[in-house]
């Protein structure tokens, strides 16, 4: 009879542990200052609560992810899907508005530990090709939003396993010549002479070929 009821026990409280699972219990906006001209290994970040931006040109930023399992037992092969979205603000008219997702991308975990958490950093974000993009459209970033979730499996359900965070933006304007492609003197050069229609030297021309003039990013 003992085991009878130590059977009909286990059948009740295996659902509650099966329940177990790991969430995503924080997410954190971290940035670490640039140095003009000096490379840092080692980035020193901390805590933020907006980014700053004049042009193209920010801070360096990382999301962080805390993911807790309050689980007796690991949990392998997690897969963090995430992205990232723009809100901006119409400079004539004010209107504000999330603009769809810029980028898409994936973060595999192999394990996080039984009862511990565990942080995940998120490195890229590809925001400055998206500023470049609105260059000159009329719009201003005013706000980043991250959304997040950890894949779906099979009998876990997906609550605390979804998230999303929003970081507010200063937006500065920089001066147009800050945004101008930077070229070598002989290239800078050539293209004078092409626009006012002068004869074009061999040694220049074989300096073009070898360092061809990209268009502009903003096309």
């Amino acid at each position: 009879m003992k085991k009878i009821i130590s059977f009909l026990l286990c059948l009740i409280f295996l659902p509650v542990a099966a329940a177990a699972k790991t969430v995503i219990s924080g997410l954190t906006w971290e940035t670490a200052p640039r140095t003009e001209g000096k490379a840092v290994s080692s980035p020193v970040y901390s805590e933020a609560s907006e980014l700053k931006i004049k042009g193209f040109h920010f801070d360096r930023l990382r999301t962080v992810v805390s993911l807790n399992n309050s689980a007796e037992k690991k949990e392998m092969g997690l897969l963090l899907r995430y992205s990232f979205r723009l809100q901006i603000k119409n400079e004539e008219t004010g209107e504000t508005f999330w603009e769809v997702p810029y980028h898409a991308d994936e973060l595999r975990i192999p394990v996080v530990k039984a009862g511990i958490t565990r942080d995940a950093k998120i490195i890229s974000l590809k925001m400055r090709e998206q500023l470049k993009r609105l260059h000159l459209t009329g719009f201003v970033p005013i706000a980043l939003k991250l959304e997040i979730m950890l894949s779906p499996r099979k009998g876990v359900s997906e609550d605390g396993r979804i998230d999303e965070a929003v970081l507010p933006i200063i937006y500065e304007k920089a001066e147009d010549k800050k945004h101008i492609l930077k070229l070598p003197k002989k290239i800078t050069k050539f293209t004078e002479k092409q626009s006012k229609k002068e004869p074009v030297t061999g040694e220049e021309k074989k300096d073009l070929d070898k360092n061809p003039v990209a268009e502009s990013e903003g096309n």
